[in-house]
């Protein structure tokens, strides 16, 4: 299992780009919430292994400076 290491705004990021993300997914694609909840929190996930596979082959230095 991965773990991750957050400050306090970092979190507060993470948590405020998955609920967009949701927000996306219901209001613009029609999805159901439950859909909507999974995709997003999927898509979360997705993005922070992207990063820590940057981080380890030195394409960035820290976690957490590319979710959008």
């Amino acid at each position: 299992m991965i773990r991750y290491q957050f400050t306090q705004e970092q979190f507060c990021k993470v948590l405020a780009d998955t609920l967009d993300m949701y927000l996306e997914y219901v209001d613009v694609h029609g999805r159901d919430r439950v859909r909507a909840a999974m995709a997003a929190i999927d898509e979360t996930l997705q993005g922070l292994e992207v990063e820590r596979e940057l981080v380890d082959l030195g394409e960035v230095t820290v976690l957490n400076q590319l979710l959008i």
